[in-house]
């Protein structure tokens, strides 16, 4: 996908999160092992993106080099794909339900590493 021009790569994320945006071909890709794994990593480097990529931004404007130049366009298309995931992971409830899925708030699954994150430093500096 990254060999083809911007505009294309653009057009074919938008259109992999639409798919990924309907419920049940996110709640039928989790029961098995593999998209898993690439739900939790597409997660990871969008969340990690967030903070990483403009203290990249900053050392740029300073001379420090740090990253490729098609870093900011490759995470923008993560991000995209990461955001209709999300979408299709906190509606699982409509689909669901049968299942005992439930309905999640949009912040909560775009951000899950942060959460979990955040909630195991607390858990650790409780104990």
């Amino acid at each position: 996908m990254l060999s083809l021009p911007p505009r294309h790569q653009l057009i074919i994320a938008l259109i992999i999160a639409g798919v990924f945006a309907l419920p049940p071909v996110t709640l039928i890709s989790m029961l098995v092992v593999f998209p898993i794994l690439f739900y939790g990593a597409l997660a990871i480097y969008v969340n990690l993106g967030v903070f990483a990529l403009p203290v990249a931004y900053a050392l740029h404007r300073y001379g420090i080099y740090s990253t490729s130049p098609q870093a900011w366009h490759k995470w923008i298309l993560a991000a995209i794909v990461w955001t209709g995931c999300s979408i299709g992971f906190a509606n699982w409830g409509t689909v669901g339900s049968a299942i005992g899925a439930r309905n999640t708030p949009l912040v909560e699954v775009f951000f899950a590493p942060v959460v979990m994150l955040v909630s195991q430093s607390a858990r650790l500096m409780s104990s």
